[in-house]
């Protein structure tokens, strides 16, 4: 039978996001920083306040920002935080990136999404699904890498049927954990998916939801846990 959870946490980056017209032009959006949640081409996207969470009580579900006119049929963002961007000191780096809870680390980078499910205490009692970059090679783990990480585990998702004027879009948990049994957890790991390419079987279902292909760390599939509402 399905496991009764509730959301304990609930972020993730977004990053270049464009609206996109009929023909499917990408028109970029110019972000509005805010100096909290934005800058002009980079936001976290923060839930965690409608949940069971200790975390703090701001919601940030908007990007305001500004775009040209035009008739746009559809959305297209990132999700993840850019290389160029992803090894900074989490210390130091500017809004969105200074949140100590989304970091690992300057030689992993960002956590670029973090759900956090809390189950029943005979179910396990967590379940956590971190995606970042991971395989990252630099001198220590507190020095960025030179290059890409092998794994970078970024995708673009692409919604058609979107209205900027009228419709929303939602991670939809449901679609996001299907095929995902909570229950289970790969042998000697940590409760859930942290990214480690030895959790195959509880990361490969969630990042498949995203449009991230686990085995490669590149785009996936389309992602089918964002959906236009």
């Amino acid at each position: 039978p399905p496991l009764a959870a509730t959301v304990g946490d609930l972020r993730f980056f977004v990053a270049n996001v464009s609206l996109v017209t009929s023909g499917g032009v990408e028109e970029p959006v110019s972000l509005t920083p805010d100096g909290v949640w934005q800058s002009e081409s980079l936001a976290l996207v923060d839930l965690e306040a409608a949940c069971d969470t200790s975390g703090n009580a701001e919601l940030h579900a908007d990007l305001p920002g500004t775009v040209l006119a035009g008739d746009y049929t559809g959305i297209a963002f990132d999700l993840g935080v850019p290389f160029a961007d992803n090894h900074l000191d989490s210390t130091t780096a500017p809004a969105p990136l200074n949140i100590p809870a989304m970091f690992w680390s300057w030689q992993s980078g960002y956590k670029f999404v973090r759900v956090e499910l809390k189950l029943a205490a005979e179910a396990g009692g967590s379940w956590l699904l971190h995606i970042g970059s991971v395989g990252c090679v630099s001198d220590s783990g507190v020095r960025p890498p030179d290059s890409e990480c092998p794994h970078a585990n970024r995708t673009r998702v692409t919604l058609t049927g979107f209205d900027p004027a009228d419709d929303r879009i939602v991670l939809d948990l449901d679609a996001l954990f299907a095929g995902t049994d909570l229950s289970v957890n790969a042998p000697k790991s940590p409760p859930g998916c942290m990214s480690d390419l030895a959790e195959a079987s509880d990361c490969a279902p969630p990042f498949e939801r995203l449009g991230i292909d686990f085995a490669t760390g590149g785009p996936g599939k389309a992602a089918t846990a964002f959906v236009v509402r």
